[in-house]
């Protein structure tokens, strides 16, 4: 609630907060941004006329910041001429009320906008899982192909713009077959899912850690030409790293395909990808559990 009057804050503090609301009180519009953004808010009662910035302008800054634009206000004021109204709706209010209001009018209007927010947050929660879903493995719980093969372009092209360079690393599990028929399909999903672990373990929070398909990873390395060096340390945390689920174990090896663009190659993520591919098919050829890699200089 942000007024100037501390009569006015008094009396619908203990009305509302009679109604089981938690009121939080503001006196002018810098200190209600500073409350809404740092507090979960989910109703703003605004007075227009407010020291230095008005309520149409602390309206207008919330409705334009991330975080607060989905806050509903209820803008409360003593102008009740049409003009002042259509002003108030263009500075982004969601409801108008003009004093002396009827105290249970001003109610019916707060329950109606909290059940409004509560359908958009539970509209918005929906939607975040279902963006997530869509980009990401199933099974492990890391990245999808589809995310995968976006990211590389966009990458490719910001790398391309910027000068910088750009890698890819397949990864492959040795003898993933054997694992599976041997222990049986469970214990090679829990390999599966051990294994993007230990990825996203060693390499950098930028990497993007991807189930590129089956027992196919692949890794996007942005702004470094170090993409050997970590592929190195991801096949020596696999060899050493332990692989138990009920009461059954596993050696596993991976073997892995590198392919760096120096900053002044990155062109097409298409051949980038190519690239390391062939590079990860020579490290299977040549025995397996270890790093080839191929430079794209041109």
């Amino acid at each position: 609630m942000v007024d100037d009057n501390a009569d006015n804050v008094d009396l619908l503090t203990q009305y509302l907060s009679g109604l089981g609301y938690e009121v939080i009180p503001a006196f002018d519009g810098a200190e209600a941004l500073l409350i809404a953004a740092r507090e979960t808010v989910d109703l703003i009662l605004l007075d227009v006329m407010l020291p230095q910035l008005s309520g149409f302008d602390v309206c207008r800054r919330l409705k334009a910041q991330e975080g607060t634009n989905y806050i509903p206000v209820v803008l409360v004021t003593v102008r009740d001429d049409t003009r002042s109204k259509l002003e108030g709706f263009a500075a982004g209010a969601d409801d108008y009320i003009t004093k002396p209001f009827d105290i249970e009018e001003l109610s019916a209007r707060v329950k109606s906008l909290l059940r409004i927010k509560l359908l958009q947050d539970q509209l918005r929660e929906a939607n975040s899982r279902l963006e997530k879903m869509s980009v990401t493995d199933g099974l492990t719980g890391i990245y999808n192909h589809r995310h995968f093969i976006e990211r590389l372009e966009i990458e490719t092209r910001r790398a391309e713009r910027y000068g910088r360079p750009l890698a890819v690393i397949m990864l492959d599990v040795d003898h993933f077959k054997e694992i599976n028929d041997e222990r049986g399909h469970l214990f090679g999903d829990y390999v599966l899912r051990r294994l993007a672990e230990i990825f996203q373990a060693v390499g950098r929070a930028s990497d993007l850690v991807a189930r590129y398909g089956g027992e196919e990873f692949a890794i996007l390395v942005t702004d470094t030409a170090g993409a050997a060096t970590l592929a190195e340390r991801i096949r020596q945390a696999v060899e050493t790293g332990e692989f138990n689920f009920e009461k059954q174990r596993a050696d596993v090896r991976v073997s892995a395909g590198v392919c760096q663009a120096l900053a002044s190659s990155v062109h097409e993520g298409n051949e980038i990808l190519r690239l390391a591919d062939e590079a990860l098919y020579e490290a299977k050829q040549s025995g397996r559990n270890r790093v080839v890699v191929k430079s794209k200089k041109e």
